[in-house]
């Protein structure tokens, strides 16, 4: 009977022997090397070329020294040439050959001797009848014939020549402060993958070109460019790290980089712009008619401020693009494409321009702006093109200095098309934007938001923005001009305008044509504290409401919306008199109790440039000034009452100076005063006149004089014959004697 630990030791016993009978076969192992048998990576010109294999199953009997056979080619000779490599001893399964190389005939043959160039890549290949597994397989290795090795310092001037092309960069190279290294058109500079055997650098398992207080002409030509690339059989992003522009002495040594008509490739970035920099030293990172692929960023920076780049007439594909989040002391980003790539500036110290580039497609970070500067000091972004990117043109916060975007074209941007937050001045002028593809506010075709103590002047003119499926333009805090746009057949609305109090949104919109656009904010939608004057649009067709007047009277009793385009539907029914009145339209005080009236007089009777206003009167403005005829909301004791009237139908008769009255009362003479107002010249329309008070009679009686008590409401009347809609109309203003005005600290 067997226990069970003989059972364990059965088993054990057979596993052993199973598995050993199951290893019988090894896969070999084949190198390049030197002639001690080290494996070899370069083979100098004149020098053998030696192959070692090791395979101990090929060792088929150990009375002989056995034979085994392997190919070798070259970039050159892609043909193989036959080596037999023999065993080293009878029962080593070690196995050594060698052969000649030709560097001369330049005849690719198969004549026992490897033909070669310089640079030429080398492989030996193994077929192995039997690996690991006993199946059949092929083991190769590979070098190189008379690369030009680099690693460590360079302490001295120094060209890399085309003639000792290719250079085979196996550990860190840097520069030396005050050295150049220059290196000429047609160099080719491999960079050893994933290693670096000066363990160093910013990445210590990955080689890096550094530029250490000295500098950088790698200037190509367009037709002999330079090229920086890996040196793996098998290439791919990130094999090696990049160049790194580096400063020493706390910014005041600084390097500089020059780079034209190159192409990088499988890089973990381009060039990396490390400490920051002296900003008295002028330092230029130059890049131009380069290529950049299969790699990471192109540009970016790690604690690398007050640099200037340049960068110019270059393609990157896949990328990621420029990532730049320290201060720059300016750019010039011009005539790129970026495919699937990008911009981000942070805190730059001075004016950035990106002029005339390509933007194609969603890069590998998903989140990101073809363009995006944040916190600057400056920036004209024109003439760009964005063809289905993730995000289009951001503008986030200013310490200063103008901002352009003008003449740009969005295509088809999946998020947000040109959007602006805490920037106080800014033009927007000349861009197109389509069919923008996602629905929200913030991806409004122009999306300007502030919050906080900010709020926008712009300048948002003749701008095309059509078939998008947000809002046409999102405006929170904008005051300025809004003029000769284009905002048509939008999902969510055309113009959506808001402001807060405090922070009133006081806009001129202008000349613009604003139709077929959808809901929630149809055509113009007004909101909150806002002060519109819209005057010669053309608005019609939109969803439910061409204007959407949602503001309080007590914020804006009338928002001035004369002399506009309303479509062939709308003008038929102001045509049918009676105005004015609730127009299917519009929304404002008819529909909601509370709010202000939408002054629609003086309609268009075609649209705009063509048309003309119906209307040949306009409603007058009284005002209660002081004597420079600014509007005064207290008069001090012993001051005199101004009033200013602007109604230009008053103006009868060019030839002389034409008068219209005014009334006045307080809350103490409620009786009215009559006041003559004189024009102040032949064909002004604009009238003034003055009335004194008493503040000491204490009788309210009709004498030309104005009998106040302090703290009384003051009250000018005038009695408009013929108003906006040819209606006879009264318009107030008021104002107050004598009261104690405050505001501000009381510390």
């Amino acid at each position: 009977m067997i226990d069970s630990r003989h059972a364990l030791l059965i088993t054990l016993a057979v596993f052993l022997t199973l598995g050993h009978l199951s290893a019988q076969t090894v896969t070999g192992i084949v190198t390049l090397t030197d002639v001690t048998g080290t494996e070899a990576l370069n083979f100098p010109e004149g020098d053998t070329l030696y192959v070692k294999l090791v395979d101990s199953d090929r060792d088929l009997d150990n009375l002989i020294a056995d034979q085994v056979s392997v190919s070798l080619s070259s970039a050159f000779e892609t043909t193989t040439e036959s080596l037999t490599l023999t065993e080293t001893d009878l029962s080593s399964g070690l196995f050594m050959g060698w052969m000649l190389f030709d560097a001369v005939s330049g005849l690719a043959v198969t004549d026992g001797v490897l033909q070669v160039e310089q640079g030429n890549q080398l492989t030996v290949s193994y077929t192995d009848p039997a690996d690991d597994f006993g199946n059949q397989s092929i083991v190769t290795d590979n070098a190189y014939y008379n690369v030009s090795l680099a690693s460590g310092i360079i302490a001295v001037n120094t060209t890399w020549t085309k003639a000792t092309s290719p250079y085979l960069v196996t550990g860190d190279v840097t520069v030396n402060p005050n050295i150049t290294l220059t290196i000429e058109p047609g160099v080719e500079v491999r960079f050893q993958p994933v290693s670096d055997d000066q363990s160093g650098g910013l990445d210590a398992n990955r080689t890096e070109l550094r530029i250490r207080g000295g500098t950088l002409r790698a200037e190509g030509t367009v037709t002999d460019s330079i090229i920086f690339t890996s040196n793996a059989e098998v290439p791919g992003t990130g094999d090696w790290y990049g160049i790194v522009q580096d400063s020493l002495n706390n910014g005041s040594i600084n390097g500089h980089i020059i780079i034209t008509y190159s192409r990088f490739e499988y890089h973990s970035v381009g060039i990396k712009v490390y400490q920051y920099a002296d900003y008295s030293v002028v330092d230029t990172i130059r890049v131009e008619h380069s290529h950049f692929r299969q790699g990471g960023r192109v540009i970016s920076s790690q604690n690398g401020g007050q640099r200037y780049i340049v960068f110019n007439d270059n393609l990157v594909d896949d990328g990621g693009g420029i990532y730049y989040p320290d201060q720059i002391r300016g750019a010039v980003i011009q005539r790129n494409i970026f495919n699937k790539s990008s911009i981000y500036f942070s805190s730059p110290d001075g004016a950035v321009q990106i002029r005339d580039n390509s933007f194609n497609g969603i890069g590998p970070n998903n989140s990101e702006w073809a363009i995006n500067i944040s916190w600057g000091r400056g920036a004209e972004i024109t003439g760009n093109t964005l063809t289905s990117t993730q995000y289009g043109i951001n503008v986030y916060g200013a310490y200063g200095g103008s901002y352009l975007i003008a003449d740009n074209s969005l295509d088809s941007v999946y998020y947000a098309q040109i959007q602006i937050q805490q920037i106080p001045n800014i033009t927007i002028r000349n861009n197109t934007i389509t069919n923008g593809r996602n629905n929200a506010d913030s991806y409004a075709g122009i999306y300007i938001w502030n919050w906080d103590i900010y709020s926008t002047q712009a300048v948002i003119r003749g701008n095309t923005i059509t078939g998008g499926n947000s809002p046409g333009m999102y405006l929170n805090r904008v005051s300025g001009i809004i003029d000769s746009n284009i905002v048509q057949n939008n999902t969510r609305g055309g113009i959506y305008l808001t402001g807060e109090f405090g922070y009133t949104s006081i806009d001129s919109i202008l000349y613009n044509t604003i139709t077929g656009n959808g809901a929630p904010y149809y055509g113009i939608y007004l909101n909150g504290y806002t002060r519109p004057v819209l005057q010669y649009n053309n608005l019609h067709d939109n969803a439910s409401y061409d204007v959407y007047g949602n503001i309080a009277a007590s914020t804006l009793e009338t928002i001035d919306a004369r002399f506009n385009w309303w479509g062939t539907t709308t003008t038929t029914a102001f045509n049918a008199g009676g105005n004015p009145k609730n127009i299917a339209k519009i929304w404002d005080q008819h529909d909601t109790p509370g709010l202000g009236f939408v002054n629609y007089g003086g309609w268009l009777d075609a649209s705009w440039p063509g048309g003309t206003p119906t209307a040949v009167t306009q409603t007058g403005f009284v005002t209660l000034t002081d004597v420079t005829g600014t509007e005064a909301l207290n008069f001090p004791e012993g001051d005199t009452l101004y009033v200013k009237l602007v109604d230009s139908d008053r103006d009868l008769d060019n030839l002389i100076a034409d008068q219209v009255s005014v009334s006045l009362s307080s809350a103490f003479e409620t009786t009215t005063e009559s006041l003559t107002l004189t024009e102040t010249d032949l064909s002004s329309g604009l009238f003034m006149g003055w009335m004194l008070f008493d503040a000491v009679s204490g009788l309210a009686v009709t004498d030309g004089v104005l009998q106040v008590e302090q703290g009384n409401q003051l009250t000018v009347s005038y009695t408009d014959p013929a108003d906006d809609f040819g209606n006879q109309s009264i318009v107030t203003d008021n104002a107050y004697y004598n009261v104690s005005l405050a505001s501000g600290i009381i510390a």
